[in-house]
Parts: C-alpha cells; structure tokens; sequence
C-alpha cells in the first residue's frame, strides 16, 4: 500500500531524474553552447522591443484586435 508520501517523493524523484537527464543529453548532444552568430541575437533582440514597443502604442490607444495581430 502505498502512501502519500511515498507517491509524492516517487513524484519528486521522478521530475529531478528527468531534468538532470534532460539537461545531460542535451549537454552532450551539444545543444547547450550559445550561438555563434551574435549579430543573429542582437537583431532578434530589435525585433523583439521594436514589436513590444508597437503593441504597447496599440494598447495605449485602445486597439486589442490590432495588438494581438502584432504578437
């Protein structure tokens, strides 16, 4: 019989062996290094506050529909 306890630390045991798994196949697999392009993140980066900064403008004015469309 099993307790609530015992499920809970089974749970917890469960959700920590998969993140370290996770994280370790994804560390050798080599899907953790950072991009090599940096020119690539500083636009996307632009691209992100320009986009951020058009939808606060349709907030402030009133256009919801129009701010979804943006995102």
């Amino acid at each position: 019989m099993t307790t609530k306890w015992h499920a809970i630390g089974q749970l917890l045991t469960g959700v920590v062996l998969g993140g370290l798994l996770t994280f370790g196949g994804l560390a050798l697999a080599g899907k953790l290094k950072p991009p090599a392009d940096a020119d690539a993140l500083v636009a996307l980066a632009q691209t992100i506050d320009a986009t951020d900064k058009k939808v606060d403008i349709m907030l402030a004015r009133g256009d919801v529909a129009g701010a979804v469309a943006a995102l």
